[in-house]
């Protein structure tokens, strides 16, 4: 080997010393710098793998989010949609309730007594409930028409009790107490 290095000229010798002193550096660099930016950029697409699964799970929450939302939207026009049709809501709606009961009982056929209104308001709701008390006498038949027919009508009128008073042992008349509730939508 040392024959080799005395065969080679001076110029020779610096060339090479140059050469292996920038092969040299050129490793230096590698080591140090290069592995480490490899290395950050193995990290850094590590980091952004967790960005893009962040991302995809933000993507999918704020789709239900806004699927949720267009659910209640669809709840809102749906209750004002029952606001609008099935609740009493002008400014004569008493008046209004009292000569659809009428039409209802005077359809049915049935007898009935005074009637003791009775107000709840629920606040939260916006709803003013009125409760009806009275008695009819009629036919079995009259009176299974007059419940269809509370039952059946367009705005929210409900029957929510029935007390049996008297029943006719000949089967000509039944007298019932019935409590009525109709509702009126305070806007």
């Amino acid at each position: 080997m040392k024959n080799i290095f005395n065969s080679i000229s001076q110029n020779e010798r610096r060339i090479l010393g140059l050469l292996c002193l920038i092969l040299g550096l050129a490793l230096f660099f590698y080591v140090f710098f290069a592995l480490g930016i490899k290395r950050s950029y193995s990290r850094s697409g590590d980091l952004l793998s967790a960005v893009q699964r962040d991302f995809q799970t933000a993507e999918t929450i704020t789709a239900q989010k806004t699927k949720e939302s267009q659910k209640w939207e669809m709840a809102q026009q749906d209750i004002q949609e029952l606001r609008d049709s099935h609740f009493y809501s002008d400014s004569e709606w008493m008046k209004e309730l009292r000569i659809d009961l009428q039409h209802i009982l005077e359809a049915s056929r049935i007898q009935h007594a005074r009637k003791k209104f009775d107000y709840v308001v629920f606040e939260k709701e916006k709803i003013q409930k009125v409760n009806v008390d009275f008695t009819v006498t009629g036919r079995y038949v009259s009176l299974k028409n007059f419940i269809h027919a509370v039952e059946s009508f367009q705005k929210f009128l409900m029957i929510e009790r029935i007390d049996f008073l008297d029943i006719d042992p000949q089967g000509l008349g039944i007298k019932l107490r019935i409590k009525l509730a109709g509702y009126h939508a305070i806007f």
